[in-house]
């Protein structure tokens, strides 16, 4: 038992199992791309993916946001050892200093949340897990700041 998915309602109580822990089987699967074949995702793709896919498939979840966390997740999970702060500061290249704004009508926007709004519950549900990951770690030991 490595650490637990976390303690709210919706977590699971199997242990969380690392990348480089699992076996081939298990860490290793057929990536495929539907979308082409079957077209835009629905609701209960979204469903799907949440009650089966999510964290059963992705041992670590990595935000841009929150980029020094999860290279240090990525570190623990595949080796067994966190990435340092040093080097993770040295690799990023995001910045949001130097990003032009775009201004949309509020018609724009809209059109774009409804277009975005699985997405969006995916994202969600990807930060849920990771938080949970974050936690799991620290419980263990390991500092990310």
């Amino acid at each position: 038992d490595v650490a637990s998915r976390g303690d709210d309602a919706t977590a699971t109580s199997a242990p969380y199992v690392p990348w480089h822990a699992r076996d081939f089987e298990t860490r290793v699967g057929p990536v495929e791309t539907r979308r082409r074949r079957e077209g835009p995702a629905t609701p209960a793709d979204l469903h799907f993916v949440l009650a089966h896919v999510l964290e059963a498939r992705f041992a670590v979840v990595g935000l841009t946001e929150r980029y020094v966390e999860s290279l240090a997740l990525f570190g623990l999970v595949l080796t067994g050892t966190p990435v340092p702060r040093r080097v993770a500061n040295t690799t990023h290249t995001h910045n949001q200093r130097r990003m032009k704004k775009i201004h949309l009508s509020d018609d724009d926007r809209a059109e774009i949340r409804a277009a975005l709004a699985l997405d969006v519950q995916l994202y969600d549900a990807a930060v849920a897990l990771f938080d949970r990951q974050v936690r799991a770690f620290r419980a263990l030991g390991y500092d990310f700041d």
